[in-house]
Order: structure tokens, then sequence, then C-alpha cells
């Protein structure tokens, strides 16, 4: 055991009765990791007597884990650099064998002119519990998604599929309005199939399983698809769709994911923007560096507020106004969520601008081109 004390204005304080009831649990070690003294709090929270570890070395403390010994030693070693040492979670033992979680704050401290390392050490236990059941639960979440997506996805095929057999070999048979019908379902069947995408994506970036597969694709192609997808929501609501495009433009992109990146912005662009609207997209090539894309819309626009949480996770603004009713188009807070998150995966940027509310919006994303 060691004094804890010191001269204030010429008179010795002695500290051992503050030591003591100091509501953390202290240790303190000398420079080799030999145990020199603990408080009251240390015993309470460990179970051990003083005379138990006092003259130990950290080593042979009972119960302390060889990964536990590891990461107080590398503390130790940073401390006697002068380096700073965040606090840290260690799993250890009491004295009866119950495991418990301790957050530990290492300090190097100088008493009678002697370095000494304290450990102050605080059960935190509690809050490693709820933790573990907050991460259960997420796991929870994403395995729901992820078992939804998966059993949705085989009727949706088959439904997709047989409208596409009955457009291409019931053609002639067919009434126009019919044919009308069946292409209303083929562009609701497409959005529904983007719709879990965004979902089961969401997942698997939640779980660190997102990835994409870049290959040599024509970029004017991936966007022309992605607008013929659109093209009954454009009818529905009698958007005029104007496009600035150069023939082609060749980048090494996972096309589903940019595809998937386009029908977002699309389908964001024609729910916010009134009937009789314009929605313009635009690809200009920057010389040698990068691809933009621009959808502008001449939709009910944006506050900076609301710019602000935009690209959030399930972030969905009140952008609902008299003059944009359209329910069918109600989304999950999603789309712009991945947008981003596929956008960076390529390397690129991607945001909105806007002069305000009922002044349109400008979603504008860039690809770099190939070197």
């Amino acid at each position: 055991m060691i004094k804890l004390r010191t001269k204030i204005n010429g008179f010795n304080v002695d500290y051992r009765e503050i030591f003591n009831k100091f509501p953390s649990s202290i240790i303190l070690l000398d420079i080799n990791g030999f145990i020199l003294d603990l408080n009251s709090s240390m015993k309470k929270l460990f179970g051990y007597n003083k005379n138990e570890l006092i003259g130990k070395n950290i080593k042979s403390f009972p119960r302390l884990s060889t990964n536990s010994i590891e990461i107080i030693g590398e503390k130790s070693r940073k401390l006697l650099k002068n380096e700073f040492v965040k606090p840290f979670d260690l799993k250890i033992h009491k004295k009866d064998g119950v495991e418990i979680w301790v957050n530990v704050e290492a300090l190097l401290i100088n008493i009678d002119e002697i370095s000494v390392i304290l450990l102050e050490v605080k059960d935190i236990s509690k809050y490693k519990t709820m933790e573990t059941k907050l991460k259960e639960m997420d796991q929870s979440q994403d395995d729901f998604v992820n078992f939804a997506t998966h059993e949705l996805k085989t009727p949706l095929s088959s439904v997709y599929g047989a409208c596409q057999l009955l457009k291409d070999l019931c053609k002639e048979e067919l009434s126009e309005k019919a044919l009308e019908y069946v292409e209303i379902a083929l562009s609701a069947g497409k959005r529904l199939k983007f719709l879990m995408f965004n979902l089961f994506d969401s997942a698997k970036i939640d779980s660190g399983r997102f990835f994409i597969t870049p290959k040599r694709e024509n970029l004017i192609d991936i966007i022309e698809e992605g607008l013929n997808d659109m093209v009954y929501l454009f009818r529905e609501k009698n958007i005029k769709l104007l496009k600035d495009l150069p023939p082609e433009l060749y980048l090494n992109v996972d096309k589903s994911k940019i595809e998937q990146v386009v029908i977002n912005l699309l389908s964001n662009a024609v729910k916010f923007t009134p009937s009789n609207g314009t929605i313009k997209i635009m690809v200009k090539r920057n010389q040698k560096e990068f691809a933009k894309v621009s959808i502008a819309d001449t939709g009910i626009g944006l506050t900076k507020r609301e710019i602000s949480q935009l690209f959030k996770k399930f972030s969905r603004t009140k952008r609902s106004t008299e003059k944009v009713k359209n329910q069918s188009m109600e989304g999950t807070g999603l789309g712009l969520y991945l947008s981003k998150k596929i956008i960076e995966l390529h390397n690129g940027k991607i945001w909105v601008q806007s002069k305000g509310k009922n002044k349109g919006s400008t979603f504008t994303f860039t690809l770099p081109l190939d070197k």
C-alpha cells in the first residue's frame, strides 16, 4: 500500500479517505504492472480483499483473460510513452465467477515523485446487455427484410413474367385498352421489383454485404431503360419529359445499381411534380474527369431544412401540397439513401439543389470516367 498524501500550503493532506470512498473502482499499478493499491469500491466490485491482490502483477490477476491482460499491457505502454489512451472496455470475471463488462480509463500520475498507472474501472454490464439486445433487434429486422424480400421474389417474378408473355404472345389478340392495362401492370411490376431491391439492399448495407460489380456499360442505354419503365407514370400525370443526352457514354459501372439510382431519382421527381409539369434529364461530360447526370423538375421544391434531411435512411420529408396528390407514389424513404450509397461506391457524388418552395429541384450525380 502506498501513501496517498500531498502538501497544500505546507500541511500534509492524506487522501486515503477520499480514495476509499470514491464511487468508481480504482487500482494503482507501478510501471512494471505490479499492483500498488486499490480502493474499497474495487473490493466491492470484484470481491477480492486487498491482501489477495496488492504486490501481485496485473498479469496474475485472478480470472483475468489473456486478451484482457494484453489490452491493459498495450494501454500501459502507450501511457508510459506519454501517448493519449482512450477509455476501453473489458470482459472480466469477479471472484465468484460472474462475468461482467467494465469500462477502464487509464491515466499516468505521479505520487511522491513516482510514476503510477491509475486504472479507473466502472461496471457497464447493464449497458452492454442493452447494446446486445439492440443489436439482436437490428439483426431480427434485417433477417425479416431478407426473408420477406426472398419470399416476394418468386410470386412477383411469376406475375411480371406472365404479363410480359401476355404482351409478347397475345399482342395481336388484345384490344388497345387491354394492352394499355398490361403495360400498366408491367410498369407497376417493375417499380415493385425496384422497391424490393431497395429494401433488400438496405439490409445488405446494414450487414456490410452491399457490393457493386462494375462492367463497361453505356450510361445512356441505362438511362433510357430507366425512362422506359417510367413512361406510364409520366403519361398518368401528363408530365413533359425533356432529354439532353449524348448518343453514348461508356463507363465502368454496375448496370443494375445505376439503373436503380436513375429510377429512384425519376420516381422522386414524378412524385413531387404537379400534373402538366416538366422533368428534364441531362448528361454532360466534364473533359476526362467525370460524367454528370442531372434530373431537374418543376415540382414543389425543397427548403434548406428539407435538403439537410435527404439521403438519410427512412427520411421522408413532408412535402405534400394541394398541388401534388398521388398516394400511389408513396415511398419507403430508402430511395435517396440507397442512391447515395450506390454512387459513393462508384467513387461519385450526389447532391440536390433547389431555390425553395414551388421552385423545382435538381438532383445531380457524377460518375468517374474511364482512365
